[in-house]
């Protein structure tokens, strides 16, 4: 009677393939760790873009005057401002230098009215671009629907930022400096950053965007029966 046995070539080559398995585990989990830590900054960034477009889509000030239902663009014209001059009203209109004067055409606001000082914390209800100033919302995960695959935490803030340059030349050397003009312009600069809160990845993603004070088209602000 013949007894089936493996020979020690086939146990040799098993233990060879063992071995082989074993050791692509830790690169298997490497990548794996990579592979959440990029889902993750992919969703971070989606999730700071969307919440730029939201805060983008209100008004640029508190003290922005709808004239016919569309935003005026606000004087930052005074000694204690750090406006660019350049920006200011025509002498005699409410237009600034280069503005279209056409009906529906972008207008400053007839009375002089200055842009709020932007303050944190920001209010429950926001009214404009000012008001999501040190706001912090968290995106949590929901089985059910699969909103997000990790709990993100979302901080805003809002800055005026430097508005100055040689407008004179015709080639423009302007550039958005990070860093807050520490008083009123004509530009704001709108900062989302995301973190995992659940602490299992290190992400830590910032996005900027800016919104300048130039007031709308008419065609802009269009009601129900516009269209």
């Amino acid at each position: 009677m013949k007894k089936k046995a493996f020979t020690l070539i086939e146990l040799v080559i098993t233990i060879v393939i063992i071995g082989i398995v074993s050791l692509s585990f830790p690169l298997i989990m490497m990548q794996t760790g990579k592979n959440i830590a990029l889902a993750t900054q992919q969703e971070a960034i989606l999730a700071a873009k969307t919440y730029i477009g939201t805060i983008l889509s209100y008004s640029w000030d508190t003290n922005t005057i709808y004239f016919g239902d569309r935003a005026m663009i606000l004087e930052t014209t005074n000694s204690t401002h750090a406006a660019d001059d350049e920006f200011n009203r025509v002498i005699g209109t409410n237009l600034r230098a280069g503005n279209i004067d056409g009906i529906g055409r972008r207008r400053l606001s007839v009375d002089s009215i200055y842009p709020a000082v932007i303050t944190s914390p920001a209010p429950a209800n926001p009214a404009s671009i000012n008001d999501f100033g040190g706001q912090t919302q968290i995106l949590n995960t929901a089985a059910a629907d699969m909103d997000y695959m990790f709990q993100l935490e979302l901080t805003s803030s809002i800055a005026y930022v430097s508005d100055s340059s040689n407008y004179s030349n015709q080639t423009l050397d302007f550039e958005f400096n990070t860093g807050g003009a520490g008083n009123i312009t004509n530009i704001k600069m709108i900062t989302v950053n995301v973190v995992d809160v659940t602490g299992d990845t290190d992400v830590n993603v910032t996005l900027r965007a800016y919104s300048a004070n130039i007031g709308e088209y008419d065609m802009l602000r269009k009601g129900l029966g516009d269209w």
